[in-house]
């Protein structure tokens, strides 16, 4: 609710620590880590922080590289990493890389 309100730097704790509980419930490499760091990236790039959210991102799509995510989730990492090659601009290695590899996957 927070986020959807624009008060980022309020819900960052937060995101912040959902993924820590992911963490610690599912381990490290699952979808719902994935799915929280993902989120954690969407919310960082909003408050101006592109390469914490790309590395997020691409953290998320080394999970469900190695896992069957549903398709929502697929298309909405999708979408997180078009937005971070349009922030960080087309001419960004690392942002392109990875939403080519996203492109690539049987599910891009």
């Amino acid at each position: 609710m927070l986020r959807k309100v624009g008060r980022l730097a309020d819900a960052e704790p937060l995101y912040i620590r959902a993924l820590a509980i992911a963490q610690r419930t599912h381990g490290p490499d699952h979808l719902e880590v994935a799915r929280a760091q993902l989120e954690l990236g969407d919310l960082v790039r909003g408050r101006g922080r592109v390469d914490e959210a790309l590395a997020l991102h691409q953290r998320a799509l080394t999970i469900l590289g190695g896992a069957s995510a549903d398709a929502q989730t697929w298309r909405d990492l999708g979408e997180s990493l078009r937005r971070d090659v349009d922030v960080a601009g087309p001419a960004d290695t690392t942002a392109r890389l990875a939403l080519e590899a996203w492109l690539a996957s049987p599910a891009g």
